[in-house]
């Protein structure tokens, strides 16, 4: 190509821009760098240089996600909140703290808690605990023939004998309660 049709060229370019800026389109191209450079201020006078590096690594470790949907699910939940939902967590709350305030106020209950926080009687909750778990985990015993003799070698064995005292003792404290 020659010089001159390249000039020609270039100067048919620079006359169709000339034709196409209309004073609309130079109007909005103001406009558009106006609000530009107002948003180009904003940046330099909130200091968001010093954000852009904290965004990123947030970016980078998967915590902005994370924050974004956390928001999103509590914005859904917000949504979900209507006046029928409200009413019934506010009647729940009430019910519960009217429990609070009976299990509070009843005697028996704190007896009953003063009783269990006594040592010897944790010890034979727990000891009452470990021998129900070895008896579920242990093989089944040989039982004696069912027969009078058999009864008898039975009731012979000292701990036999023990369980039916203590079992003995139970019924007749419990009979006088």
């Amino acid at each position: 190509m020659s010089e001159v049709s390249v000039q020609s060229e270039v100067e048919r370019v620079i006359e169709g821009a000339a034709d196409a800026l209309s004073d609309d389109i130079v109007a909005r191209l103001g406009s558009t760098m106006g609000e530009g450079l107002m948003l180009l201020d904003q940046v330099s006078r909130s200091n968001l240089d010093k954000a852009i590096p904290v965004i990123n690594q947030l970016a980078e470790s998967g915590d902005l996600e994370r924050g974004a949907n956390l928001l999103r699910v509590l914005g859904a939940a917000g949504d979900a909140l209507g006046d029928d939902i409200v009413g019934r967590l506010g009647s729940v709350l009430n019910e519960l703290l009217c429990l609070a305030d009976r299990i509070a106020r009843n005697e028996n209950l704190n007896k009953l808690l003063d009783f269990l926080e006594q040592d010897d009687v944790i010890e034979t909750l727990d000891t009452l605990c470990k021998v129900t778990t070895e008896m579920k985990n242990a093989p089944p015993v040989d039982a004696p023939p069912a027969t009078l003799m058999g009864l008898i070698n039975t009731m012979k064995d000292p701990e036999v004998q023990q369980s039916l005292l203590l079992l003995s003792r139970f019924g007749a404290a419990f009979k006088n309660s």
